[in-house]
């Protein structure tokens, strides 16, 4: 009771007056932030974005601690002025609450969220994770590189596809956290949800080098442990496990003249492995950078391999390699259309987002 009587003795001009003062003491907004949620608590203090903006104006000089005064204000809150203030206020902050928004401007949240959603045609979104920030350049190359691949497609249809083959390396532990999604669990509505704890990834780890067609998994390697992936490692790769995979489960790839699709890293740009696909007369399919997306291996092979036993602990490496290999032969077992084969959407994606990184597509 003391601490909402101590919550309503502040107006709104009182508020902005302390942090004027607090401000003048050299506080940040954190630390005034924190001063208000002492006295009246966490639900009642101002947004740490109002304190912020607040505080740069009183540290560029301003001394008022009024609103600008605003000419025949209409009595509802959603008129043409209020509409603006509302705009400008996000145009600040996009991450301002319709709360705080609220308090700022002394209207309603109805009013709040009508202005947002009604006349600014606004709506809140969470940031979208992408693998990599992209520049306008690698936009362009990611652009012109699945353009190429479109009409090389159009041109030489599923004999193109089969012809490829891609490979990366990935690292399997001994455990790795279920995803949100596995976790869920069909409850009461009015149960509370279930809280699990949260677990960091082990220690214990295995990297495999892998590679399949649109068809077959053809390469299943172990690194040894504590070796580091090096071009002459992955030489010995494609020379003593990949290609005799070939001439054994895909001969008619070997045939047709294998297309390799790798990432840019290091091991693969390596002039050892260079010189031994020339010397073979394989082609290297042209990947842009910071593209899983556009890698199968990445939005499909991995993924599907690592998902059933997330969430299992394993206590020995071999226990990993063992689970690793079912889960592949599984995957070859159930087809592996999801791979290859999908590169030719994932391109016309990439192509419609413009070189971006883009969604809704499996």
């Amino acid at each position: 009771m003391i601490m909402a009587e101590r919550t309503q003795s502040f107006t709104t001009e009182e508020i902005r007056t302390i942090i004027k003062f607090q401000t003048l003491l050299g506080k940040s907004s954190n630390d005034i932030l924190k001063d208000f949620v002492a006295v009246v608590g966490a639900e009642n203090a101002p947004g740490l974005s109002t304190i912020q903006r607040w505080a740069a104006k009183f540290r560029a000089g301003s001394t008022s601690v009024s609103d600008a005064p605003r000419s025949g204000r209409p009595s509802t809150s959603t008129h043409e002025e209020m509409v603006n203030e509302v705009e400008r206020l996000v145009a600040e902050d996009r991450r301002i609450t319709v709360n705080e928004i609220s308090h700022e401007l002394e209207i309603s949240v109805g009013s709040v969220h009508e202005i947002l959603t009604r006349k600014l045609k606004m709506e809140k979104k969470s940031a979208r994770w992408v693998p990599h920030i992209l520049s306008d350049e690698q936009k362009t190359n990611r652009l012109v590189t699945c353009q190429n691949h479109l009409r090389r497609y159009q041109v030489e249809g599923e004999q193109f596809l089969n012809r490829v083959i891609t490979g990366d390396e990935t690292w399997s532990r001994s455990y790795e956290p279920e995803l949100k999604r596995q976790s869920a669990e069909w409850l009461p509505v009015d149960s509370p949800r279930p809280s699990k704890a949260i677990r960091g990834m082990a220690k214990l780890k295995s990297m495999h080098i892998v590679f399949y067609s649109s068809r077959k998994v053809l390469v299943n390697y172990a690194v040894p442990q504590r070796t580091t992936v090096t071009g002459e490692l992955y030489r010995w790769v494609l020379v003593h496990k990949l290609r005799p995979a070939l001439l054994q489960k895909e001969p008619e790839i070997l045939k047709a003249g294998p297309i390799l699709l790798h990432d840019g890293a290091g091991p693969h740009r390596a002039a050892v492995v260079i010189n031994q696909l020339d010397a073979w007369g394989w082609e290297l399919l042209t990947h842009p950078p910071y593209s899983p997306d556009l890698s199968p291996c990445d939005y499909h092979l991995f993924p599907k391999m690592k998902e059933p036993i997330r969430g299992v602990r394993f206590q020995t490496v071999d226990d990993i390699l063992e689970a690793v290999s079912e889960q592949l032969k599984t995957l070859q077992k159930n087809g592996l259309d999801g791979g290859v084969p999908r590169l030719p959407h994932r391109w016309n994606s990439c192509v419609r987002a413009l070189g971006d990184y883009f969604e809704g597509i499996n």
